[in-house]
């Protein structure tokens, strides 16, 4: 199993869901599936979470205290959870897809519908707090719909031809960013630059910094890439041409260490080393 440095931030599973959408179709058009170790570990770190979120909303914090501090962190926690959580059920429910086989898709579901829970009773304690109708309530907002768009286009990239878009917040936005995806395959990588971009510039500067301290993220992150097999990566770290779908040769097409600035595969890979 891959080891964590510490460090974990809700920009962290960020990047984690893009390398996810990075890599996904390749792992579906291998067949590539988890271990079962690693799919109970998936399962029991979201209903790990699942427990924490859900004793902390109990407490009513935003009744019982005018710090919405803590309040912001955990939405931001959640958010960013669900963003990998259900671009990794796509892949997992893809490959599912493909075997004729339910397994992957209903632990998937399980964990999918039991984060939406917790969402709910979050938005629902913000809307009946007087602390909603201020900026800070507008920015929490302006986060949520921000993941939810970003999850949608990531889902986008690996739901496949079939479209498979169970776990999309939007499902017509992600078929219509599936198209721009299908419509661009001969061609070298136009869509995949543009998400590139995109995630750093419009999307991970736009996260707060808000560490992640309950291990059950870094078992979270761990059970997603024990399922991407060692042989996908150079020893330096970047993705190996062979492991990525076929397109026609062209400079910006060739993987190197940097997919995009400021997110490095190397970087990624030391901190979740094996």
């Amino acid at each position: 199993m891959p080891t964590v440095q510490p460090g974990l931030t809700v920009k962290s599973l960020a990047e984690i869901a893009w390398l996810v959408s990075r890599v996904g179709n390749p792992l579906i058009e291998s067949q590539i599936a988890p271990s079962a170790s690693a799919m109970r570990d998936f399962w029991q770190t979201t209903r790990e979470l699942q427990r924490r979120w859900d004793d902390f909303l109990a407490d009513e914090p935003l009744k019982m205290s005018q710090d919405t501090t803590r309040f912001a962190e955990v939405a931001a926690e959640l958010f960013s959870t669900e963003l990998l959580v259900r671009v990794w059920s796509t892949v997992l429910g893809r490959l599912d897809q493909n075997s004729g086989r339910d397994d992957l898709t209903r632990i998937s579901r399980n964990a999918v519908s039991g984060l939406l829970q917790i969402r709910n009773r979050l938005l629902s304690q913000l809307l009946d707090s007087p602390a909603s109708t201020g900026t800070w309530g507008a920015d929490l907002d302006r986060l949520r719909r921000r993941c939810d768009r970003w999850t949608d286009l990531l889902i986008g990239n690996v739901c496949g031809k079939d479209e498979l878009v169970t776990f999309a917040f939007d499902p017509e936005r992600a078929r219509d960013f599936a198209e721009d995806v299908h419509d661009s395959e001969s061609f070298a990588h136009p869509v995949e630059l543009l998400v590139a971009a995109g995630v750093r510039l419009s999307f991970l500067g736009q996260l707060p910094e808000v560490t992640l301290e309950s291990p059950a993220f870094e078992k979270l992150v761990k059970s997603i890439l024990a399922s991407i097999p060692v042989r996908a990566f150079d020893e330096n770290g970047s993705l190996r041409e062979q492991f990525l779908p076929m397109r026609d040769e062209s400079p910006v097409g060739r993987t190197d260490d940097v997919l995009l600035p400021g997110i490095s595969l190397t970087a990624l890979r030391r901190r979740f080393s094996n």
